[in-house]
Formats: structure tokens, C-alpha cells, sequence
């Protein structure tokens, strides 16, 4: 690893040109002598006095940015006069990204390569190619919180609640590297190492193409309640879920459950929108960045006025806890278990080599103020999911808006 971080001399470079660019300044020469760059401040002056555009602050920067990859530099330049073996540039660098982000300790924020982009991307529609399961990464490893039916997973035998410990013999740090080795081309084999309570027992299964809604709904007590379950946020969530809530309200129910189990989120534009079709006017979450910068995201007063009853468990997160902490705070009921604490939004620099860096920008708070990162929401009534077939969890929520 210290000879791959050696390369970021490349990046330090490319920076620093960067920094000298935008501000417009001129540097003459310069000459390094041991650990120290004299640049000559004569040449500098004349040429901020010619162009007018520099300033100290810019040329202080500019020294301050070189003092701090200095080192890193010169250790790239011990490699390249003296390092013994052939080594793989392109590699090495790609390392080094890995390594600076992961250096800052948050999970969320992590450099993409190509197939862990496309990853990402899929992961955003309702049509791949792959096995058929869903599954999120906790501290306990990573579990899959569903299985699509009928899919290549489902008719193997797989389970919600199955941890997956292997993928073709490789353990993964990584839920998006995972997902880029699980999905394939339909047709090949894949062989997963799952543990079940105690167990551990491997999988062969051959991949297929799985075409999945994010947006599933039904009318439950002789179509007096609605029903709509978000599994994702993806592209066409907000749709579906506006053309299932019209369905609804069109056959006259009386009441709606909005069942978020098991959603670990999405996109947060798409909750954004849904909580715009079901609350008023109002705010209904914001966010807040390094500099404490506010970000408002509101409804308008066109809204249903069904009474609304939520389920949540500890595999709802994300967006999903953005529209379930909205609801709550504009009085919907929320019933099941407190949601996972993933109150952080991330933004997907895009670079011209296929690649990407997932950095964490905001915190988002709920209308109120709560605070959802590493607490999660908790339900109005909690509502463990008893053993066995019954949904105590969807009973309850029916119960609720029976008026039991």
C-alpha cells in the first residue's frame, strides 16, 4: 500500500495546476532544496502586478496546498528514480483514491470504479440481471432483506434474513462490490456462501433477467384500506407510486399503509415527491452541509386526505426514513420497529474514465428538527414481527385504522 499511495503525485499535480489556474497567477521558477521550495517572490510581485489578478491569500494557498502533498511527491519521485519492479500505474492510483476516502471514516463516502458505477446505476432501475435478491450491509454483515419472487434466488431456496458471507469464494468490504460480482450476464452460474441462524450452506445459482416494480399495491378488509409498498426510490418510483395512490383513492378506500420495511432507499428527489403527494403545505425535510448552509424541501398544499399508518423496521433507511420521519412529524402513525439511522445524503462526482467518488455532503433532519443519522425513527407504536406466517406489523396497521 505505501508504494501504490506513492502515485498521488499525479493527482497533487494536476490540483495544484488547477489552483494556479483559477487564480491566475504567473510563478516563476522554482528550485527544491531538501524539504523546502523557494519560489522567486520578484518574478511573482511583477507578474501580479502586470496581470492585477493574484493576491497574497492566492499565493499563500498555492504555497499551502504544495506543503501539504510535498512529501508525496517526493516519495513519487523515490519510485520513479529508484524503485526496483515493474508495477501497475493505473492500479496504484486507483488505490490511492480508495485510500484517501477511506481515510476519512464514513462508509457512505467511497471512490466507484467502472463496474461499481454501473452497480449503482442498475441499482436504480426496475430491469437487471442477477439472482433475484435484495440485501443491505449492517454491522453484522451483509443480509438480504429480500427475495424476488419467482426469481433464480427464490426458486434456490434463498430466505430474507439469510446473511451472505461469500460470492464465487470472495468475501466483500463492500455491498456495492458485492452487488457488481452477484449480477452477470443471464445464463452463467454464480455460487453464494449464505449463513441461516447457524449454518453455513453454498448456493449454486444460475442468473437471470428479474424485472421488479419498486412499487407494489393492493386493497386489504374488503377494499376499505389501501395498501402501497415502496421497496426502492429509484427513476419511476415517484410514478408508480402517484398511479397507485390514485387507484386507490379511486376505489373509495378509507385508509392508507405505506409499508417501508425493508426499503434501504434510493433517491431522495423520488421521497421528496411522494411526501409532496401525501402531506401539505410545508417543509418536509431539509438539510444542512459542513457550513451549517440549510436546504428546504417542501410540499405543496395539494395532498390526500387519507389517514395514513406507516411500517418501518431496522432495514428501513435512508430516504425511506426521510419519508417515514416526515409522516410522523405531520402525525401519521408509525408502527413496527426503529428504522436503521442512515440520515446522510451523498453526491456522485462523475469523471471521464467511467469512474465516480460518493462523497457525503448533507445531514437531513426531519420537518422538526429530529435527528435521523445514527438514531433512526422511531415508531408511534412499536410492533415486533412475531415468529411464524402472521404479519403482526400489517395487522396492527390495519387494526389502527379500523379504529381498534
Amino acid at each position: 500500500m505505501e508504494r501504490r499511495t506513492s502515485t498521488i503525485v499525479s493527482l497533487i499535480l494536476v490540483v495544484i495546476l488547477l489552483t494556479l489556474a483559477i487564480a491566475g497567477i504567473a510563478v516563476g521558477a522554482y528550485f527544491k532544496l531538501a524539504n523546502k521550495v523557494i519560489v522567486d517572490r520578484g518574478e511573482y510581485e511583477m507578474m501580479n502586478a502586470i496581470a492585477g489578478q493574484a493576491s497574497q491569500d492566492d499565493y499563500d494557498a498555492v504555497k499551502d496546498k504544495y506543503k501539504k502533498y510535498e512529501k508525496f511527491i517526493d516519495i513519487q519521485g523515490l519510485i520513479d528514480d529508484s524503485f526496483l519492479w515493474d508495477y501497475d500505474a493505473a492500479e496504484e492510483m486507483e488505490a490511492v483514491y480508495r485510500a484517501m476516502l477511506g481515510s476519512l471514516g464514513d462508509q457512505y463516502t467511497r471512490y466507484l470504479d467502472e463496474e461499481e458505477l454501473e452497480a449503482l446505476i442498475l441499482s436504480m432501475n426496475s430491469s437487471f440481471t442477477g439472482v433475484g435478491v435484495v440485501f443491505m450491509q449492517t454491522d453484522d454483515g451483509f443480509i438480504i432483506t429480500e427475495v424476488i419472487k419467482d426469481g433464480p434466488a427464490d426458486a434456490a431456496g434463498l430466505k430474507a434474513g439469510d446473511y451472505i458471507l461469500k460470492v464465487d469464494g470472495k468475501e466483500f468490504e463492500y455491498s456495492d462490490d458485492m452487488a457488481v460480482c452477484i449480477r452477470g450476464e443471464a445464463g452463467t452460474q454464480v455460487k453464494l456462501l449464505i449463513k441461516r441462524d447457524d449454518k453455513e450452506i453454498e448456493f449454486d445459482i444460475v442468473r437471470g433477467k428479474i424485472e421488479t416494480a419498486t412499487v407494489e399495491s393492493a386493497t386489504l378488509e374488503d377494499g376499505k384500506i389501501g395498501y402501497i409498498r415502496i421497496k426502492s426510490f429509484g427513476d419511476d418510483t415517484a410514478k408508480m407510486f402517484d398511479s397507485a395512490l390514485s387507484s386507490l383513492e379511486g376505489q373509495n378506500v378509507e385508509g392508507l399503509i405505506i409499508d417501508l420495511r425493508n426499503n434501504g432507499g434510493g433517491l431522495f428527489d423520488a421521497g421528496v415527491s411522494i411526501a409532496d403527494t401525501l402531506l401539505p403545505d410545508g417543509v418536509v425535510s431539509y438539510a444542512e452541509d459542513k457550513n451549517g448552509k440549510r436546504t428546504n424541501y417542501n410540499s405543496d398544499s395539494r395532498h390526500t386526505d387519507l389517514p395514513i399508518v406507516v411500517i418501518t423496521n431496522e432495514a428501513t433507511a435512508s430516504t425511506s426514513e426521510m419519508l417515514a420521519a416526515a409522516l410522523k412529524d405531520y402525525d401519521a402513525i408509525l408502527v413496527g420497529t426503529t428504522t436503521y439511522g442512515k440520515g446522510v445524503m451523498q453526491e456522485t462526482h462523475f469523471y471521464n474514465d467511467g469512474t465516480a467518488v460518493n462523497v457525503t455532503v448533507r445531514q437531513f433532519f426531519s420537518p422538526k428538527g429530529n435527528v435521523i443519522h445514527g438514531v433512526g425513527v422511531e415508531p408511534t407504536e412499536v410492533v415486533p414481527l412475531a415468529e411464524g406466517l402472521e404479519d403482526t406489523q400489517l395487522a396492527r396497521a390495519i387494526e389502527i385504522l379500523q379504529g381498534k
